[in-house]
């Protein structure tokens, strides 16, 4: 038992569940995307790096299929105009959707990183293809062992149904020699998870699942029924342990911005796994790791 003096407002924490800096599990978030592009293969291979030097305990990539089913490092529905372009230079289009383009089509006609992303001002721009899945998972294959938190992006009518992103996700990562490594999916997408859970087994896949809460549209994406969510979301009239529990979900990850301390405990006494979702800044990071919780996600690679 680890890091019981101290805990806030006495909640006691096992093994993993953080009092302070050195408890808590540090996630290199996005793949470290304070400093190199959102799950790019440059931020990936970055926070292995990372792991393997002990600066992070997990890294975490989010992940969007594209129309033949591969899975690609995406945090959006489609191609960031801020920050991807075409082999020219020039922005992709806004109806640049991932749905529509094959993970080869993306490789071969499209950049990513050129421009530093807005949300994380000190990036380096590097211009790569989007991630492929099956690049990504080589890398993890050379890989020393570490917790790989994986996100599975999803938005309706515009992806697969969740139980073929859950059987391409798992399918191809039970396909690898990945036994040395944790798996968690992670989703704010309960049905998205609920698929994962019912393929495991067929997969022969061990892993954890995880919600991500709040629910947030693509960017620039807010119709009414998102505006709604968001509003019901801020005001606390969604529980985030209710969800979590409906959902059958080892743990629960909630945004820095709608961080409730009554939530973390209530996580915490339900069973669950707690952690908080930070933006950059290393003071920011510093801070969740203080609050009673398991882990913390960070875009810093070091904190």
């Amino acid at each position: 038992m680890r890091g019981l003096l101290g805990c806030w407002l006495g909640v006691a924490c096992g093994v993993g569940a953080g009092c302070g800096a050195g408890d808590v599990e540090r996630v290199a978030w996005r793949t470290g995307a304070a400093s190199l592009p959102a799950s790019s293969m440059a931020g990936l291979e970055a926070s292995l790096e990372a792991a393997a030097a002990g600066q992070v305990e997990a890294v975490h990539l989010d992940l969007f299929l594209a129309s033949d089913r591969v899975p690609v490092g995406s945090r959006e529905a489609f191609l960031d105009p801020a920050t991807c372009t075409d082999l020219a230079g020039e922005p992709v289009p806004a109806d640049a959707w991932l749905f529509l383009l094959t993970s080869e089509t993306l490789a071969a006609e499209y950049r990513c990183g050129a421009s530093p992303d807005p949300d994380f001002p000190e990036q380096e721009a590097l211009s790569e293809p989007p991630l492929a899945y099956p690049e990504l998972l080589g890398a993890l294959e050379e890989a020393e062992a570490t917790t790989v938190i994986l996100e599975a992006r999803w938005f309706a009518n515009v992806s697969h149904a969740p139980e073929v992103y859950a059987a391409e996700l798992l399918e191809r990562w039970a396909a690898r020699e990945l036994d040395h490594h944790q798996l968690r999916i992670a989703s704010e997408q309960a049905g998205v998870l609920a698929a994962v859970q019912e393929r495991a087994p067929v997969a022969g896949v061990e892993l954890e699942t995880w919600l991500v809460w709040p629910r947030r549209p693509p960017l620039g994406w807010v119709d009414g029924v998102a505006a709604r969510d968001l509003l019901l979301d801020s005001a606390g009239a969604v529980s985030p342990v209710a969800q979590a529990l409906d959902a059958g979900v080892d743990g629960l990850v909630i945004g820095w911005d709608l961080a409730d301390r009554g939530d973390v405990r209530a996580g915490l006494d339900a069973g669950l796994q707690v952690g908080l979702q930070v933006g950059a800044g290393e003071v920011r990071a510093r801070q969740a790791s203080r609050w009673p919780v398991h882990t913390v996600w960070s875009p810093e690679l070091s904190w």
